[in-house]
């Protein structure tokens, strides 16, 4: 593959599993039934290309990496031994198709916020909640960070589910009224947010959730508190 075909960075890609399924999308493979192979060999021409570009490459594409290679010894292996009682290509499937699921339901959730910013935020005359806005703007940015490393979290260490993601069962009000009564029984009302969406919940209570912690930012219910660059992010009531 030459530089004048790569028409991709690794920067537009949130992780080597994005990156994967852009790879078998562009191949045009089943995803059910993944040519290791090509698609290892595709992936390791991204890498070197992205090397000679002196582009930084995050250490968790190598880790991919290892893994593809991995599996396709695996798969030769199997080929020698006639063994067809596992195929070793099906835990990157589960993640593949896992990761697919996270995504639209990101992509739900982002539709969603959408639409609400634009009915409560209609009405643009000025009100005392308006000094708010910038700090308002920052706090959402956390909250995003913080959720797109619990999606990562989830994705790479949960069992494959290849369920849809269906309409939401879940009341942002009601929820709401959760966290609110998490943060009355906590030390000096705050928590961790890694500890307000941590369980084994449903995707779907999980995105309606972090709604619900918008919707609480955006009324100035609580707070979102960083003390530090890499410390963690803190959900704090507020009057």
């Amino acid at each position: 593959m030459s530089s004048d075909n790569l028409q991709i960075h690794l920067d537009d890609f949130d992780g080597p599993l994005e990156l994967l399924l852009h790879l078998i999308h562009q191949s045009k493979m089943d995803i059910y039934d993944i040519n290791i192979k090509d698609i290892t060999e595709q992936y390791f021409d991204y890498l070197n290309q992205m090397k000679q570009l002196n582009f930084d490459v995050a250490g968790d594409f190598f880790v991919m990496a290892a893994n593809l290679m991995r599996i396709k010894s695996k798969m030769l292996l199997a080929k020698e031994t006639d063994d067809e009682d596992e195929d070793p290509r099906d835990d990157l499937v589960g993640q593949l198709i896992e990761y697919k699921r996270f995504k639209r339901a990101s992509q739900k959730l982002r539709v969603k916020e959408k639409e609400r910013t634009q009915y409560h935020f209609r009405d643009r005359s000025f009100n005392k909640s308006d000094v708010m806005i910038g700090a308002n703007e920052f706090e959402v940015s956390l909250l995003e960070h913080a959720w797109d490393k619990i999606m990562r979290r989830r994705h790479l260490s949960s069992a494959p589910q290849i369920e849809e993601v269906q309409d939401w069962d879940f009341s942002v009000n009601e929820q709401s009224e959760i966290i609110r009564r998490k943060l009355d029984s906590a030390v000096d009302y705050e928590m961790p947010f890694s500890k307000l969406l941590s369980g084994n919940y449903p995707l779907e209570e999980l995105v309606t959730d972090f709604l619900a912690l918008l919707e609480m930012v955006k009324h100035q219910s609580v707070r979102v508190v960083q003390t530090s660059n890499d410390g963690e992010i803190l959900i704090r009531k507020w009057n």
